[in-house]
């Protein structure tokens, strides 16, 4: 067999086994478990309510894991502030109150757009 008629025929054989390979993988079928309830996702002793409504605001709303950071940036809001003084704020108290959450400096990133400064 000569050089260039074996590399067809490698080539030809190659080629039908990754098509044989893409559709048995293809076809193969998948086990569907029944998903299980939110109840038995969520660890024992979890302290806050399941079906709770999610919180909503209108003017604005500040977060965070402690309650004397979130009042922080909520006065910065209500001094006028925008949402990017209220995080800065918000992670600066964070620094203090829960040091241990990295904070400032910890790698954190903010991506924000103010309107009109196209």
């Amino acid at each position: 067999m000569s050089g260039t008629r074996f590399a067809l025929l490698a080539r030809t054989l190659l080629f039908c086994l990754c098509i044989l390979f893409l559709f048995g993988c293809a076809w193969q079928p998948v086990a569907r478990s029944a998903s299980p309830s939110l109840a038995s996702r969520v660890a024992p002793g979890w302290p806050y309510a399941l079906d709770a409504r999610p919180a909503t605001g209108n003017k604005g709303m500040v977060v965070s894991d402690a309650p004397l950071a979130t009042d922080v940036g909520i006065e910065m809001l209500k001094n006028g502030g925008n949402a990017v003084d209220a995080a800065v704020a918000t992670a600066f108290a964070l620094a203090v109150v829960l040091p241990g959450a990295g904070n400032i400096g910890g790698g954190g990133f903010i991506v924000t757009h103010v309107a009109g400064s196209d």
